[in-house]
């Protein structure tokens, strides 16, 4: 019994254990589906809508990329921008998908926890 506790002590202390939570970790146990590299974030939200977040070492390059990004698919969150570009309409001829307001509060909450 001491051993197995010295084991899960040890396993802790080297980092076998534990886990820094990230913007895709908040976002999946919110029903998203994506996963991160690095600085950015690609997936779908719970209602399907495929987008790709890039998160920048501060809101003044978050802006500055905002400003050459597509104002009609892109949002500006805190220190991050999101592209939700390219997907289809729901109904044939209508508007593309984009991402609802609960889905945009639920970005905007792990973006800025982290």
């Amino acid at each position: 019994m001491r051993r197995s506790a010295f084991l899960l002590v040890a396993l802790a202390v080297g980092g076998c254990g534990g886990h820094r939570a990230t913007v895709a970790d908040c976002l999946n146990a919110q029903g998203f589906l994506v996963r991160e590299s690095g600085e950015v974030v690609r997936g779908s939200s719970p209602r399907g809508v495929n987008f790709t977040l890039t998160l920048y070492p501060g809101a003044t390059a978050a802006r500055r990329a905002f400003q050459t990004a597509s104002m009609s698919t892109s949002v500006l969150v805190d220190d991050a921008v999101i592209d939700f570009a390219g997907n289809p309409p729901a109904t044939p001829g209508g508007v593309p998908g984009r991402l609802s307001k609960g889905a945009l509060a639920s970005i905007r909450g792990c973006v800025s926890d982290h």
